[in-house]
C-alpha cells in the first residue's frame, strides 16, 4: 500500500482540506453536467422546482425521449450524493422514466438551471467541540395526485454540519375512511404544540426503559389491532414504533386448547374471564 499524498479527488467528489475543516462538493461534475446538456448559457434559477409545481400523467403534454430523460435524471441521481437540496425535486422526476413527458423534462431543466446557479454548494465539516444534534423533517401532504401518496424528508446537524438526511415516498396508503373531525382534530393539536420534539440531554444514567401499547381491535372495518411501543435512555426517547396487525385469526379458539398453566390461559381463564376475551380476541370462548 502507498501513500498517495493528500487526498482532493475521489469518485467524482472534490475534497478540499484546511484549518477550518473538510469540504465535499462535485463542482467539476456539474459543470461537465451542463455542458452534456447543453444548459451551460441557460439563466440560472433560484429553486430547483416551483413550490406549486404538481407533477403528474399529464394526458395533453406530448412525449419526449425516454433515453435522454433517463440519462439526465440518472446523473441528477449522482450528483445528490453531495446535494441533498435537490433530493426531493429529482426523486419526483425519477418517477416518470418510463413514459416522460415534456413537462417532466422541462422539471429537469430547471433543476440543471438551478445548478447553474449554485455550482459550489456541497457539505462543510467545520472543526468543533460542540456535538449537539439538531434535526428537522417535513412532508409534502399528499402532493402526488396520482398515487395518493406523501413523501417526506429529513436532516441531521451535528453543530453545523450536515451528517445525515433522507428523502422517500410513503409505501403505502391508507384503504380505512378517515373523518373529516377527526383529521382536524390532529391539526387543532398541532397548533396547540408547536414546539415539541426531542430532548437529548447529557448523562451518565444509561437505564434504558421500554412501553408498549394496542389499541385492541378498534380498527372496526378490518378487525385488526394497532400496537406501538416506545424506549428511553434515561430521559431521552430513543427509538419508537407503531404498526397494524398485518392478520387476523378467522378460526375461533377455546381457551381449554391453550396449555394448562400457560400465560394466555391464566390471562383469559382467571382474571378477565368476562370481559376482556370478548374485547381482545372476539372469537376466544370460554369453556
Amino acid at each position: 500500500m502507498s501513500m498517495m499524498g493528500e487526498l482532493k479527488f475521489f469518485l467524482g467528489l472534490q475534497i478540499v482540506q484546511s484549518e477550518e475543516g473538510i469540504k465535499i462538493h462535485q463542482k467539476k461534475y456539474t459543470k461537465e453536467l451542463l455542458q452534456k446538456f447543453k444548459i451551460a448559457d441557460a439563466k440560472p434559477m433560484k429553486t430547483p422546482m416551483h413550490p406549486s409545481t404538481t407533477l403528474g400523467l399529464d394526458e395533453e403534454s406530448p412525449y419526449v425521449d425516454s433515453t435522454m430523460y433517463q440519462g439526465m435524471v440518472g446523473s441528477l441521481l449522482y450528483l445528490t450524493m453531495s446535494r441533498p437540496d435537490i433530493m426531493f425535486n429529482v426523486y419526483i422526476c425519477a418517477r416518470f422514466q418510463v413514459r416522460p413527458k415534456e413537462v417532466h423534462l422541462q422539471a429537469v431543466k430547471r433543476i440543471l438551471r438551478y445548478l447553474k446557479g449554485t455550482p459550489n454548494l456541497g457539505f462543510n465539516f467545520y472543526r468543533s467541540q460542540n456535538f449537539s444534534l439538531l434535526g428537522y423533517c417535513d412532508a409534502d401532504y399528499v402532493r402526488d395526485k396520482w398515487e395518493r401518496k406523501s413523501t417526506s424528508g429529513g436532516s441531521h446537524f451535528l453543530d453545523r454540519c450536515l451528517v445525515s438526511w433522507t428523502s422517500k415516498r410513503q409505501s403505502t396508503i391508507s384503504l380505512t375512511p378517515v373523518k373529516l373531525s377527526t383529521v382536524k382534530r390532529i391539526l387543532r393539536y398541532l397548533k396547540g404544540t408547536p414546539n415539541l420534539g426531542f430532548n437529548f440531554y447529557r448523562s451518565q444514567n444509561f437505564s434504558l426503559l421500554g412501553y408498549c401499547d394496542a389499541d385492541y381491535v378498534r380498527d372496526k372495518w378490518e378487525r385488526k389491532s394497532t400496537s406501538g411501543g416506545s424506549h428511553f435512555l434515561d430521559r431521552c426517547l430513543v427509538s419508537w414504533t407503531s404498526k397494524r396487525q398485518s392478520t387476523i385469526s378467522l378460526t375461533p379458539v377455546k381457551l381449554s386448547m391453550l396449555p394448562q398453566g400457560s400465560v394466555l390461559r391464566n390471562y383469559f381463564g382467571n382474571t378477565y374471564k368476562n370481559l376482556y376475551p370478548r374485547i381482545l380476541c372476539p372469537g376466544v370462548t370460554i369453556p
